[in-house]
């Protein structure tokens, strides 16, 4: 079999491929991973926004009904 002007045979041509295709997976896992991390701190973010609302609503409730009871 003739080696061809690359100097690459056939066998190493296969396993650039399969180490191409690993680095892909490997690359695409670390970005899949990264953007569900920034979903979550994101979803984190607005959760402790919401809760924090719903702390002062509740505070400004709980002075109104004790000033009702008061009277």
């Amino acid at each position: 079999m003739k080696t061809p002007r690359s100097g690459h045979t056939p066998a190493t041509t296969h396993r650039w491929r399969h180490v191409m295709r690993a680095l892909i997976y490997t690359v695409a896992a670390v970005a899949i991973v990264l953007i569900v991390l920034g979903l979550i701190l994101k979803a984190v973010k607005w959760l402790i926004i919401i809760g924090l609302i719903a702390l002062v609503a509740s505070i400004v409730m709980g002075v109104v009904k004790g000033r009702r009871a008061l009277r």
